[in-house]
């Protein structure tokens, strides 16, 4: 291949014009097939960048609407106070607090029960392996 690189325009029409060089049945019509093939692709490359751009164009603009949405639905949902004294407001946060507390407590009291059942019933098996 490198040799033909290097060969002369008048070298390599006398080398086609040869009529004593074989060429294979059916290389002229795979040549044209190879040449539509290359028109095809390059068309069909000429319209992706486009659609490209119009693709991104849209994900931005949906980005930016969905960014405005979730801002204005912030900035509406903001709390409100809604004690206007501190010592009711303090009220009902000890109130949470204990709620919240006695929710947790119920929880690790029944973890660590089921925790004791799995631990004495792994002794039991350590025990009947010694």
């Amino acid at each position: 291949m490198k040799e033909m690189e290097n060969m002369s325009i008048k070298e390599l029409e006398a080398i086609a014009l040869d009529s004593s060089i074989q060429v294979p049945d059916g290389f002229g019509q795979s040549i044209r097939q190879g040449i539509d093939t290359l028109a095809f692709l390059e068309g069909a490359s000429s319209s992706r960048p486009r659609r490209i751009w119009y693709a991104a164009s849209i994900a931005a603009s949906l980005a930016l609407l969905v960014g405005i949405g979730l801002g204005v639905n912030g900035y509406m949902n903001r709390p409100k106070d809604t004690f206007s004294d501190p010592h009711q407001a303090y009220a009902m946060l000890e109130e949470s607090f204990s709620l919240i507390s006695s929710k947790m407590d119920k929880g690790v009291a029944s973890l660590t029960h089921e925790t004791e059942a799995v631990l004495t019933k792994t002794n039991e098996i350590i025990d009947k392996l010694k």
